[in-house]
């Protein structure tokens, strides 16, 4: 599921009527369990009423793109984002638009910053069927975006591919990475990733190479 140009409406969850703590997210990749837990949350694109949990999302920075799933889940699982009073109609919802088997998958871009709340929800009646599950939350910021927050640090937000965190401390950014930026950094006649036996991806920022070491060039000149 895919939308744009998306806002929160307020700065607090107190509209989330949720027996279960509502928790926020901190690391790319959690994991919860749906046994048990109450229906607090009916989403609107799926028929199914069952135990869900709810988690905030606080994005600090406008977002290029946020990319949340379920893949890995051991249940049924259905999502949805919604902004931060957990109001329905959600912003966006998907059920077993994922990869795996019932997996959940919901991507969207130009993400503006504020709170927001996301619901997994059970996807199945079938109460033998209903298990733990994995939510993995992905967001990328744009050129020359903030790189500061603890969610950068965590893994939660990331830079473009071929763009690295840099820049004054309490002023980073991200920018063209020293392997993507098409100058020869370390002068040892090659340029940038996958050409500079420094560079390990687009996103590295140091062309150096490691000496002496098989990528060294010194040590493959014949």
């Amino acid at each position: 599921v895919e939308d744009a140009a998306v806002q929160p409406v307020s700065s607090t969850n107190e509209g989330c009527r949720e027996t279960e703590a509502v928790l926020p997210i901190t690391t790319p990749q959690l994991t919860g369990v749906l046994v048990g837990a109450t229906d607090d949350h009916n989403p609107r694109c799926s028929g199914v009423n069952g135990s869900d949990r709810i988690y905030t999302l606080d994005v600090p920075t406008r977002l290029q793109s946020l990319t949340i799933d379920t893949e890995g889940s051991n249940t049924d699982t259905v999502l949805s984002f919604m902004n931060s009073t957990c109001g329905e109609p959600s912003i966006l919802c998907d059920d077993d638009g994922g990869i795996g088997t019932d997996d959940s998958l919901i991507t969207t871009t130009n993400i503006q910053p504020g709170t927001y709340t996301i619901a997994v929800d059970v996807g199945t009646t079938t109460v033998a069927n209903i298990s733990d599950f994995v939510m993995n939350v992905r967001g990328v910021i744009p050129p020359n975006g903030s790189c500061e927050s603890s969610l950068f640090a965590s893994g939660v937000l990331v830079c473009p591919t071929g763009m690295s965190c840099d820049g004054t401390p309490g002023a980073r950014t991200c920018v063209a990475a020293g392997c993507s930026d098409g100058i020869d950094n370390n002068n040892d006649g090659t340029i940038d990733y996958p050409d500079d036996p420094g560079c390990t991806s687009p996103s590295d920022n140091i062309e150096d190479d490691v000496c002496p070491g098989a990528s060294c060039p010194v040590c493959t000149d014949g």
